[in-house]
């Protein structure tokens, strides 16, 4: 673990009054000054569905520069377990590699917060719990309680398919989430899918298989081609048919 808060370089401070808070609302967390343990029990509601559950639950309290979130694991298989009873892969139900939760695309996550600055209270409110809550309904009910972002750079395209962005921002997030601007140019309508699913020839297509997804993809094309057409023309050149 002590490699991995010299990852997370960025220390995220918790205050008397969040420690009083999370006493209070979570008396099974254990506080240190590097990091939030133990077991976490919520009840959530959703379109009148009430779910009672806990899970044990690691915070470590540093973030690194491209996100402004703290790390969450699982202490236990709890997900994994899950996940094998749904035959599903554990990013199926967004965990990354390492283990930890992926609670949200980069770049949707100040939107969780007041003033766009994090604080653990919100934390835990906005995106820790929902997202526990997300597991277990999947786990009772066989299915999602809500559409989500897909895992990794899909999650990144459907982000920008929603948003109304130009050109700069968009390079932006493709920046912060290490997408290469040129592999997203190469992608057209009959590209194989990024989650390299075994689907049909048809389905297999990533604007079958994640149509969100190629639609942002093509709105990046677009938002190039638009910035291209105010450069100087010596500097424009043209992007291959989408």
């Amino acid at each position: 673990m002590i490699d991995e808060i010299k990852k997370l370089n960025h220390k995220i401070a918790i205050s008397d009054r969040d420690k009083l808070w999370i006493q209070t609302e979570y008396p099974n967390i254990t506080i240190s000054s590097s990091k939030l343990s133990g077991e976490i029990c919520f009840q959530r509601t959703y379109n009148n569905i009430t779910l009672l559950d806990s899970c044990n639950i690691e915070i470590l309290l540093s973030h690194n520069k491209q996100s402004i979130l703290p790390k969450v694991k699982c202490l236990d298989n709890k997900i994994e377990k899950i996940a094998k009873s749904l035959n599903l892969k554990m990013d199926q139900l967004h965990t990354n590699a390492d283990g930890s939760f992926c609670l949200t695309v980069y770049p949707k996550e100040k939107s969780f917060f007041t003033n766009e600055q994090f604080n653990i209270q919100e934390f835990f409110t906005n995106l820790l719990e929902p997202y526990l809550y997300w597991i277990c309904y999947y786990e009772k009910y066989k299915k999602a309680p809500w559409g989500e972002y897909s895992h990794g750079s899909l999650g990144i395209f459907e982000f920008i398919a929603e948003e109304d962005l130009n050109f700069r921002k968009i390079y932006r997030i493709l920046k912060t989430n290490n997408i290469s601007l040129r592999k997203v140019l190469s992608l057209y309508r009959q590209s194989k899918c990024l989650c390299g699913e075994k689907k049909s020839k048809t389905e297999s297509k990533i604007r079958k298989c994640h149509n969100k997804a190629w639609i942002g993809i093509v709105k990046i094309k677009i938002a190039l081609n638009q910035r291209l057409s105010i450069l100087p023309q010596k500097n424009q050149t043209t992007i291959s048919k989408v």
